[in-house]
């Protein structure tokens, strides 16, 4: 029954991730979203250290990355549940940067 548990979980955080890719790729200031099998995405931004500071002003935590070496204007955004990732779509569409 554990197993069946994880299976479960493992598919709606690999759809979540699937569909997050699929809305952040049509945001404009978002130059590119990096293919990866973990919880999270990595995505280049046209200047993620304003949008890490946009989303942090809207309690949404991000990583950001841009101080890592191939990662300039990077963020690193884990998968949460789809409320979540509902709101944090959300927030970025209102993002005027």
């Amino acid at each position: 029954q554990e197993t069946a548990m994880i299976n479960k979980w493992i598919k709606e955080v690999v759809h979540q991730k699937e569909e997050m890719a699929v809305a952040l790729v049509r945001l404009h200031f978002v130059k590119k979203v990096y293919p990866t099998d973990a919880n999270f995405i990595l995505v280049k931004a046209d200047d993620a250290d304003a949008l890490y500071d946009y989303l942090a002003a809207n309690e949404i935590v991000v990583r950001n990355r841009s101080k890592e070496i191939l990662c300039e204007n990077c963020l690193r955004i884990t998968i949460g549940t789809p409320e979540e990732n509902k709101n944090l779509l959300s927030t970025l569409k209102n993002y005027r940067g």
